[in-house]
């Protein structure tokens, strides 16, 4: 195994420096909005053009992966996506910086099929669900590294900008000089969405929720926190936190789902993020400590949403191609990351920067709400029949490949109940 992964070092190396700009980028261009006195409801919609631009880059990027080649297409999109970065230096304007987060979101999702279809292609079959788990540990430490960075300069000042732009193309390099055979052109493929809403209604709602939640928090998070006194320190480390929490729960909370009704075990998540949502907002003023540990709470059991939803949704889609399902799943929570910043933010302008956590909170108490009436309305699964739970990250359907409960090649046809 450690040869294995030592052999695609430079796919991980990529993937690191590439989302730690990433998440210096964005959280710092959240900060600069906040600090120039922007309403929330417009960093909302500022800030979910990421979100619209990465929708739109799953479903076009590999026809363009297709013709320039992973290399020549990673490379060019990595300058692209940094020249951007810098482009933020230039001024302060709502519409090109929205502009510029659509352009951001559409390289980052091309760039993160390539490394995740690159990933894939050098993990065996019985490797997979291993190269998976450090593929996921380089995605969150990179990531809370990335927001320790921020602290680095002042949001106002050019230098983040010039860092974040510097990783995001430092991160072409490895690739460029590996010796690694480039994979076979990007696949995507898809099951028909009205389908998967017909099968596994949980699972779509829950996929919604799950990126409703996550895109309101991690772009407007740190305008919360700017807003209530956080100094750009606090920030940073807050956002570090709340990303390095996010791996932690996955696997225990998953494999106690395997042992129940999993979509108990859904609603006990989402009770539970909601209630975590409900805490920030009631007791974040009152202290940083308290801050700190809500915050992580309501990161680590929401990252725990979207790989239990797709674990009920292949339960409920015994025979069908996994792997498809995943690619129809993310477009629902797509969907939820484009509309969450720009909900919440609403809720910011109206009830203070606290409306970000009962914003939240309110959708992922529907969400219970709706798991509930599924419980009492339609059958459970046996635990003996579930498959068992692979944690996840929800990016892009190039991701699923490496789930290891996918048959190599899945093709096959079949049904399931509703769930």
């Amino acid at each position: 195994m450690l040869s294995l992964v030592a052999s695609a070092a430079a796919v991980f190396m990529a993937a690191a420096l590439f989302i730690a700009g990433n998440m210096l980028l964005g959280t710092n261009v959240a900060l600069r909005l906040s600090h120039e006195a922007y309403g929330a409801a417009t960093i909302g919609l500022i800030l979910t053009q990421y979100s619209v631009g990465f929708v739109a880059g799953t479903w076009f990027g590999p026809r363009l992966i297709r013709r320039a080649g992973h290399i020549r297409a990673f490379s060019a999109l990595a300058a692209i996506t940094g020249c951007a970065g810098l482009a933020y230096a230039i001024g302060i304007d709502g519409v090109f910086w929205a502009l510029l987060r659509a352009l951001n979101g559409f390289c980052g999702a091309i760039l993160m099929v390539v490394l995740e279809s690159w990933v894939n292609a050098h993990a065996k079959p019985q490797t997979r669900g291993r190269f998976l788990a450090v593929y996921m540990v380089t995605y969150y430490l990179a990531g809370a590294g990335g927001q320790l960075l921020v602290a680095a300069g002042d949001p106002a000042d050019f230098r983040p900008y010039s860092l974040a732009a510097a990783l995001l193309v430092l991160a072409s390099v490895p690739l460029c000089l590996t010796g690694l055979q480039a994979p076979p052109p990007a696949e995507i493929r898809r099951l028909p969405l009205s389908l998967l809403m017909r099968v596994a209604p949980l699972g779509v709602a829950g996929a919604f929720a799950g990126g409703f939640a996550s895109s309101a928090f991690y772009s407007l998070a740190p305008v919360h926190l700017a807003r209530t006194g956080g100094s750009t320190g606090q920030v940073a480390a807050y956002m570090a936190c709340a990303v390095l929490a996010s791996m932690l729960l996955q696997y225990p909370a998953g494999r106690l789902g395997d042992r129940l009704d999993r979509r108990r075990m859904i609603l006990l998540i989402a009770l539970v993020a909601a209630a975590a949502s409900l805490g920030i907002a009631a007791l974040g003023q009152a202290s940083i400590a308290a801050l700190f540990l809500s915050s992580m709470l309501f990161t680590g059991v929401l990252a725990c949403l979207y790989p239990s939803v797709l674990a009920l949704t292949h339960d409920q889609l015994p025979g069908r191609d996994l792997v498809g399902a995943n690619a129809a799943l993310l477009s629902f929570w797509g969907i939820g990351q484009c509309t969450g910043p720009v909900i919440v933010a609403g809720a910011m302008s109206l009830l203070g920067p606290g409306g970000l956590y009962y914003g939240m909170a309110v959708v992922l108490i529907v969400f219970a709400a709706f798991v509930g009436l599924r419980l009492r309305t339609t059958p459970a699964l046996l635990p003996s029949l579930q498959a068992p739970f692979a944690p996840t990250q929800a990016t892009t359907p190039q991701i699923a490949e490496m789930d290891p409960r996918a048959p190599v090649g899945d093709e096959a046809d079949g049904g399931g109940g509703p769930a």
